[in-house]
């Protein structure tokens, strides 16, 4: 689950540091332990409400209105950081940007990369590790399912491509709040950046955004991604948009080249109390191998999202019933993710997503905790959505999950 991040261990020499090295392994070992037990616990609550006595209520899928996205006047993009030397193709850093047409006012949230999550397809990991998982697509569903809401585009750069895009900018000068150091493997403290006041290239901003000390402080990390990007939004708005258009090459992004330069030279025109600042609401869980992971705050960054993003949420998001459990009962990888993706951008919210007991349930099941009319309209949904499915409710209750969908083999035959 973790990275290294380049920072080598203090040990005098290879014994000290193998020992070391064992110590970190184990509290690795015990973390993926007390993962797999949360999981376990709340997976077995869920399948005791699964086993009980059930009542089918059909096969057939019948027509209902699906949820549509409400995109109104807000653009919500997803920007994407990387490294282009590491070779698990994890993404680096990331950040929410938008922008409300009507009010002309704008957000840049930072998200902590080591934020645990549901991926879909894969279970519980760091949200950075969805780009690797399964590119852009996995990592907008992931992020979709995190916060509730669509994005419009997405920009990924690299760590060599936020070098040339500042050398077009000619450079920024910025306020290192508190020096940044690195520790050498003989024990030599290296200043990185010195705290002050000062004058970046491209290089230098290139390596202040992917600065990361050896307490793997994700929220402090954030703190200097604001600064630098409130640099930015105080240039020029045409020198902005400039630099942008210029350096399409270096993006990877599914916008056109005058959307992006459109998008950050209005950031660049919004002015000071026009932008908002902030950093996704999480809390730490623990620090291994220079990286702290985080467990989000789910009710802060509800809140949050009403704040700034409400006119980008899915229609149906944050509304009871939509919370969803899929298993896969048909055994062929990715199922989850394919479903996943059919869902999310409904207004559903993946909650878990693991194998069922079985590869070989020939029908696809949607599982209700309910027999009410609202609980009955979101399985219609669901079965819409999907294409497939009996409708099945479980006269036991439970609260983690409102639907679980055990994904069988009829879905494999609408899918191919």
């Amino acid at each position: 689950m973790s990275q290294d991040f380049g920072y080598a261990s203090r040990g005098p020499g290879p014994r000290i540091q193998r020992e070391r090295q064992d110590r970190r392994a184990k509290r690795r070992k015990q973390r993926r332990l007390m993962l797999i037990v949360l999981m376990i616990a709340v997976a077995g609550a869920v399948a005791a409400a699964f086993v009980g006595d059930f009542k089918i209520t059909g096969r057939k899928p019948e027509s209902t209105a699906a949820a549509k996205a409400s995109k109104g006047s807000r653009a919500t993009w997803l920007l994407i950081g990387t490294v282009e030397a590491d070779t698990t193709r994890s993404a680096d850093w990331l950040s929410v940007v938008s922008w409300d047409r009507r009010a002309e006012t704008g957000l840049m949230m930072y998200i902590p990369r080591s934020t645990y999550t549901e991926i879909p397809g894969h279970g519980l990991e760091t949200i950075d590790k969805s780009l690797a998982l399964g590119s852009e697509p996995l990592l907008i569903t992931s992020m979709s399912n995190l916060l509730g809401i669509h994005f419009d585009k997405y920009l990924k750069v690299s760590d060599q491509g936020v070098q040339a895009l500042f050398e077009k900018l000619g450079g920024v000068t910025i306020e290192v709040a508190s020096k940044l150091t690195r520790t050498e493997p003989g024990g030599r403290v290296i200043v990185e950046f010195a705290e002050g006041r000062q004058r970046m290239d491209g290089k230098r901003v290139s390596s202040f955004l992917s600065f990361v000390n050896e307490s793997g402080d994700e929220i402090a990390r954030g703190a200097r991604h604001a600064a630098l990007w409130r640099t930015v939004f105080e240039m020029d708005p045409g020198k902005v948009g400039e630099a942008f258009k210029a350096s399409k090459e270096i993006f990877i992004t599914d916008a056109k080249v005058d959307e992006v330069a459109s998008l950050f030279s209005t950031f660049a025109s919004a002015g000071k109390t026009a932008m908002t600042f902030e950093t996704l609401p999480v809390r730490s869980t623990g620090v291994d191998r220079g990286i702290q992971f985080y467990a989000p705050e789910r009710e802060a960054i509800a809140k949050l999202v009403d704040v700034h993003l409400a006119g980008s949420r899915f229609v149906g998001s944050g509304s009871t019933g939509r919370r969803v459990e899929i298993l896969n009962g048909n055994g062929r990888p990715g199922i989850g993710q394919q479903v996943s993706e059919q869902l999310v951008p409904k207004g559903f919210r993946i909650i878990l997503n693991q194998n069922a007991k079985s590869f070989s349930y020939p029908v696809t099941q949607i599982v209700v905790y309910s027999d009410s009319k609202r609980s009955l309209a979101v399985a219609r949904e669901v079965r819409e959505l999907i294409g497939v499915g009996e409708i099945i409710v479980s006269r036991q209750k439970q609260t983690l999950v409102d639907v679980t969908i055990v994904v069988g083999k009829d879905y494999l035959d609408k899918v191919g």
